[in-house]
């Protein structure tokens, strides 16, 4: 049973990187070609299926998919889906996703995590977007969405015993973003280890607006509603489903704490 708190958000222009020597040069440029990803159903490769094949016209059935580790070898997927029709997707048990990108064995890699490829700078590396905040900007001022990558669920019994607790929950957790949020931008010592956080800090409220990382069902309606509909095209899901039905109904239609 969920609960509208969302405590992991990211754009994810940043996560897709490609082999230099690929011939890759625009989104468009991935059609035919090997597209390492750690796991199908990763909610981050969700997001990155859904403005490649909406906003580039990449659709997934235009790629072949390796699946495997990232940076270890071994990883399979955790979750059983039913493909889509024309879907291609191989599995490797050897060697690790960012050593076939940095080899030329794939031609791109899509994920939540950087390859070491990356991170250690090998000259065959780099990302698709290397000016992905624009990208991200422009992404989020066109469609108003600040993809979710996690939620708060509790079990349905125990929720089914003690149905008081959603609301308790989504209040607490909607109070410590609130106290978050405001010692963020207090500037007698810096929150975080980041020197300009104060401009970033103005430029994101300027962009996005105070309530940048809103809780709440109905301030992320098009969100989820995005998402939703992008795991069913992507076979991730059999058929779309109302979004009240995944959160309890507690914590729908509250007022702004």
């Amino acid at each position: 049973m969920g609960i509208p708190v969302f405590p992991s958000r990211f754009f994810r222009y940043s996560s897709i990187f490609i082999n230099k020597n690929s011939g890759i040069k625009h989104p468009e440029d991935l059609k035919g070609k090997r597209v390492g990803v750690p796991d199908y159903t990763m909610t981050a490769n969700t997001w990155i299926r859904g403005f490649l094949e909406h906003d580039y016209g990449v659709k997934p059935t235009d790629l072949q998919w390796v699946t495997g580790g990232l940076n270890e070898s071994g990883r399979k997927q955790w979750v059983a889906t039913k493909p889509i029709k024309g879907l291609q997707i191989i599995h490797t048990e050897t060697g690790t996703l960012s050593e076939m990108l940095d080899k030329g064995e794939n031609d791109a890699l899509i994920g939540a995590r950087e390859p070491n490829s990356f991170r250690n700078r090998s000259p065959n590396v780099t990302r698709l977007f290397p000016n992905y905040q624009e990208v991200e900007t422009e992404y989020y001022q066109r469609t108003g969405i600040f993809p979710i990558m996690h939620l708060i669920v509790l079990k349905r019994g125990f929720y089914e015993e003690n149905p008081w607790l959603a609301y308790s929950l989504y209040k607490a957790f909607a109070e410590s973003k609130e106290i978050c949020a405001r010692e963020m931008s207090m500037q007698s010592a810096l929150r975080y280890m980041l020197p300009w956080m104060i401009p970033e800090l103005e430029e994101t409220i300027r962009i996005m607006g105070e309530d940048y990382w809103p809780y709440g069902l109905d301030a992320n309606r098009r969100t989820l509603e995005a998402f939703i509909s992008y795991s069913t095209e992507q076979g991730l899901v059999e058929s779309p489903f109302k979004l009240e039905d995944m959160f309890a109904p507690e914590t729908i239609n509250v007022a702004k704490i």
